[in-house]
């Protein structure tokens, strides 16, 4: 796809907001001084400079609003193009002040993370299920990795919601949704753009993705579900071989939003710098809020050995310490960590690419934590490396 077609989104409005009117003061109105434009316009007091030289306070402005932004310039004797001319400017830097307050400003929030950019996990799904009290809702409990145009991959112990779960009207999910950050859709996928309350937003994706944005041929998708292959070692409820590959009905097409995940095959985990975790779950331990926009948060590998003896004092039944299919990740000073929720998502690494649609190694597979961002407890992922024989065996059975 080309660059025109991505920009192709209400390119007219990111115009309006890019590109301002000459500004035409009278020349009795325009005064001089040595600066570095060697121009400053001043109409009844309100110099150009001023507006293009104001500043958020630092401490406090994160807690500015739209209200607080807006601006009167009618004055007496002030013309009417000279009042615009004023706005004009104001509006262009109010545009950039908010992209430079929304980026230093995101609230800390998978636990400990921050909401993801559209495109930024092009692989990341949901699994849903069909609610109980409408047939035309679903509700999304668990994440899921795309790794080639027609296969997911997930957590086998998302696959059976418990039977106590009333919410929904089978135990087992029906569809994935792929290629969208939000979960709940207020409008369609042509108004796509309008599900920011705040135009801004979509300009700070815009600017993140080097133009890189939505589009309307491959947008957000609910796949529905072929069928379900659960490791043949997995032996619920135990925490050992957690790991299951979902089959989608149709094949998805490629594109800025929809993408598969390379699969990280070496044991050697070295050359993988920050990990990233990925998911809709619990967002808050203290309250169990969990989100509808996708959040993300960087995690470092705790090797194997750290890990176990960590972990020992949690062993019991169900989990007697690691196995060499698990792998683990966290963030020992706590409170950044996969929740509830989150099972079945990925643990990914960036690959080092110069295009702009970014791409992913899938490292692991969310499985199980004790708690949610504890200090010193690290979660339990499940190694993709160690069981990549088993998933190409069906996911490109011919290749063999």
């Amino acid at each position: 796809m080309s660059e025109q077609t991505i920009f192709s989104v209400k390119l007219t409005t990111i115009f309006i907001i890019l590109v301002f009117p000459f500004c035409a003061p009278s020349q009795s109105q325009v005064a001089s001084r040595e600066d570095v434009n060697r121009f400053r316009p001043m109409f009844d007091g309100a110099e150009v400079a001023d507006i293009i030289d104001y500043k958020f306070d630092q401490e406090d402005q994160c807690e500015y609003e739209e209200k607080d932004m807006k601006r009167d310039f009618n004055a007496p004797n002030r013309r009417v193009s000279e009042v615009k001319c004023l706005e004009y400017v104001w509006e262009s830097l109010q545009s950039e002040l908010i992209i430079e307050r929304n980026e230093l400003c995101i609230e800390d929030i998978i636990a400990g993370g921050r909401p993801a950019f559209y495109g930024e996990f092009p692989h990341m799904g949901a699994l849903g299920w069909r609610s109980a009290n409408n047939s035309s809702e679903w509700i999304y409990k668990c994440g899921a990795t795309l790794i080639s145009e027609k296969f997911m991959v997930t957590s086998a112990h998302c696959l059976y919601a418990p039977r106590s779960d009333l919410s929904i009207a089978s135990r087992t999910p029906e569809i994935v949704k792929i290629g969208d950050k939000f979960l709940i859709n207020t409008h369609p996928w042509e108004d796509e753009e309008y599900r920011y309350t705040d135009f801004n937003k979509l300009i700070v994706d815009i600017k993140k993705f080097s133009g890189y944005t939505i589009t309307k041929e491959k947008g957000p998708k609910h796949v529905p579900i072929l069928r379900i292959i659960k490791h043949n070692l997995y032996k619920a409820p135990k925490r050992y071989y957690d790991i299951a590959i979902i089959e989608l009905a149709e094949y998805v097409s490629i594109g800025p939003l929809i993408r598969p995940a390379c699969l990280w095959s070496s044991s050697d985990t070295s050359p993988l710098n920050k990990l990233s975790i990925t998911g809709w779950g619990v967002i808050d331990p203290v309250s169990r809020q969990t989100s509808t926009e996708l959040q993300v948060a960087e995690v470092d590998l705790i090797d194997d050995k750290t890990c176990d003896e960590i972990l020992k004092p949690k062993r019991n039944r169900l989990w007697m310490g690691l196995a060499d299919h698990q792998i683990c990740a966290g963030h020992l000073p706590g409170g950044i960590d996969t929740c509830q929720g989150d099972s079945g998502g990925p643990l990914q690494a960036k690959i080092n690419l110069t295009q702009k649609w970014p791409i992913y190694y899938l490292v692991g597979v969310t499985s199980f934590g004790v708690g949610c961002a504890r200090a010193n407890t690290p979660s339990v992922y499940v190694r993709i490396s160690n069981l990549i024989d088993w998933i190409e065996s069906i996911v490109w059975p011919n290749a063999q």
